[in-house]
């Protein structure tokens, strides 16, 4: 019985596959999209590895100077620096469920990057450009 059950659940799983959807519309979202803006936090962009499985969207990523970079360190990020927002992503993988992911991009120096913010996973993060106002958690969207 155990041995079927497995069975059952291996296959379930194989039939499933990594999705991405289109989020930017969300309540939480949908006021920074296409627009510039300005970070009230320093940043950092950091190299990430290409890894479908993890980080899906762009091989550069925003975070905060605190963070280990995955790769290295590009760039820093002082506060001011303008951003343009294009998407927000939600990055379903099957049991684990789903995370989320800003896209976005910067010009620093007459060079443009196109990164990827990690919102969240079991809950949303205040982002960079987000005022103190918003909570430093929110909830996952539904």
């Amino acid at each position: 019985m155990k041995y079927w059950f497995c069975s059952v659940l291996a296959l379930l799983l194989s039939g499933c596959s990594v999705m991405n959807f289109d989020a930017s519309d969300h309540e939480y979202f949908n006021a920074h999209i296409g627009k510039s803006l300005e970070l009230y936090r320093e940043q950092k962009l950091c190299l990430i590895r290409d890894n479908i499985n993890y980080r899906a969207f762009r091989t550069i990523g925003l975070s905060s100077p605190t963070e280990a970079c995955d790769v290295k360190e590009i760039v820093t990020l002082p506060i001011g620096t303008k951003v343009k927002i294009q998407s927000v992503k939600r990055h379903w993988v099957p049991v684990s469920g789903s995370s989320w992911y800003a896209l976005g991009q910067t010009t620093i120096d007459a060079k443009t990057y196109e990164f990827e913010y990690f919102y969240g996973y079991l809950h949303i993060r205040r982002a960079p450009w987000d005022s103190n106002d918003i909570p430093l958690k929110r909830n996952v969207p539904e």
